[in-house]
């Protein structure tokens, strides 16, 4: 009553799961660091034509 070994294909799947999935937080870093950089380019913006020096 032992498992049946797996197919080649069955045991590579879940490998290249894993190497893709690693790749998924730099996708998601990076739009966020473009939103932090555009948000901190706004404000100093806005603190120029306000007259207001920047913190």
């Amino acid at each position: 009553m032992g498992a049946e070994p797996l197919e080649p294909a069955e045991l590579q799947r879940p490998v290249l799961v894993a190497i893709v999935d690693r790749h998924a937080p730099a996708r998601q870093i990076a739009p966020e660091e473009e939103q932090r950089q555009a948000l901190a380019t706004f404000i100093e913006g806005w603190g120029q034509a306000s007259g207001v020096a920047p913190a």
